[in-house]
């Protein structure tokens, strides 16, 4: 079974940005809504990512085609523990084609630390496979992904906001984890763990603030060990994220003065919608595609494996 190469994943990201049929065309497609004739068996064959996309558009319109199912089913497990975007597009299919056996589907595969939680967020909002609507993405996202699928880690979230009536300061986070078994656990800290947001209408913002990894981008090195910190048990590690509302967006690929931003400093910044009460969750999510390769090159226990995520939180974010 092939695995996307991290370079490679993010060029089909570009690819679904700029390609033949990205996602404003192919959200077009679906809302059109015609209903196919014929099998859909080539799902489950092709190699090219604008032919798939242009049967998930006729598998998935306004008449849901049933018949499509298994196939999508074949792609979501060909694709299972890697981060090959066909599997994404394949999750996104099912959930939206809504039946029974397809939530059966998802519940079996992206709930069983398998799935690469991150890049499932990334792919439902930063780079939309296709433009699934606002209300159907956050169940989504809700369903498969802001759900614990370990018992060995626990998050637990609180935010703070500092100043007085003159002047508003900071907004901290605090992130709690604890190792709740009686054994140390390894947990691989290059996918990270980050902060969810949702906005005021209810919508996922794209790219919260990172808290276990945060200088990951500006680390050019190879994986060593200390990539795979040991979390012992009845030592919970607390980390602090400290924050500021702004209107200006400082990054020099984006330089937007009248953007709302949360400024974390190196934990990153994240551009919001609109001022207003957010809702927050802690999650922390690792794959199999490569962090058990990585342990074992270096000689490492089997790491963590999982997505664990804490209980909410609300925090107003008003410059």
């Amino acid at each position: 079974m092939r695995r996307t190469p991290p370079a490679v994943a993010l060029a089909a990201m570009t690819f679904l940005v700029s390609g033949r049929l990205g996602p404003v065309a192919l959200g077009e497609a679906l809302a059109g809504g015609e209903h196919p004739t014929g099998a859909f068996s080539d799902l489950a064959s092709t190699d090219d990512f604008a032919q798939f996309q242009q049967l998930l558009a006729k598998a998935v319109g306004a008449n849901n085609a049933p018949e499509a199912v298994p196939f999508l089913e074949k792609v979501l497990e060909r694709y299972r523990g890697t981060d090959n975007v066909f599997g994404f597009a394949a999750a996104q299919a099912l959930f939206s084609i809504g039946s029974d056996r397809a939530h059966a589907i998802l519940r079996r595969v992206l709930l069983s630390g398998d799935y690469n939680t991150q890049f499932g967020l990334a792919y439902s909002t930063g780079w939309p496979i296709w433009k699934m609507e606002a209300q159907k993405r956050s169940a989504f996202i809700e369903q498969y992904h802001l759900v614990n699928v370990s018992n060995e880690l626990a998050l637990a979230l609180r935010s703070e906001r500092q100043g007085s009536w003159l002047r508003s300061g900071p907004l901290t986070f605090q992130v709690v984890l604890t190792n709740t078994t009686p054994k140390p656990v390894r947990l691989f800290k290059e996918q990270g763990g980050f902060l969810v947001l949702r906005d005021p209408k209810g919508d996922y913002v794209v790219g919260g603030p990172q808290f276990v990894n945060k200088s990951v981008a500006k680390e050019k090195r190879l994986i060593a060990e200390e990539d795979f910190p040991q979390i012992d048990p009845g030592k919970p590690i607390v980390y602090r994220i400290e924050c500021w509302p702004r209107v200006g967006d400082p990054r020099p690929w984006v330089k937007d003065d009248k953007a709302l931003v949360l400024d974390c400093g190196d934990f990153g910044i994240t551009t919001l919608t609109s001022p207003g009460k957010y809702t927050a969750y802690a999650l922390i999510s690792v794959d199999r595609a490569r962090a058990v390769a990585l342990a074992e090159n270096l000689g490492l226990p089997k790491p963590w494996l999982g997505t664990v995520v804490s209980k909410p939180v609300e925090f107003d974010c008003t410059p």
